[in-house]
């Protein structure tokens, strides 16, 4: 490995009046989705849920001190937060939609 810095592999997506930056990790999480054919399955649950998300990335936020001493060795520290920052941004199920979307082939009758 080298010193060099990485590229960064965000996504950012603007509806005009709000810019949501997708993390890899999230773009990552959606395309394995799509390509296990469960991104409509996917994307319903956020719809549906949608009214709840703004609370479940505050329970996100507020979890993500307690996950960073307790899984200090685990991995990532910034995995909660990412995740809490995307279900807080009201274009964030906009992001999402078209990565969930990919790579499903139309059904057959």
């Amino acid at each position: 490995m080298t010193g060099e810095p990485q590229p960064s592999r965000e996504t950012r997506v603007s509806d005009g009046a709000h810019a949501t930056v997708l993390p890899p990790r999230v773009i990552e999480t959606a395309q394995a989705l799509a390509r296990r054919r469960l991104g409509r399955v996917a994307l319903l649950f956020l719809v549906a849920h949608q009214p709840l998300a703004f609370l479940a990335g505050t329970c996100l936020h507020l979890l993500s001190p307690v996950y960073r001493v307790l899984m200090a060795s685990a991995g990532p520290e910034r995995v909660l937060d990412e995740w809490a920052e995307l279900f807080s941004s009201p274009a964030a199920l906009q992001a999402l939609a078209p990565l969930l979307l990919t790579d499903e082939p139309p059904r057959r009758s």
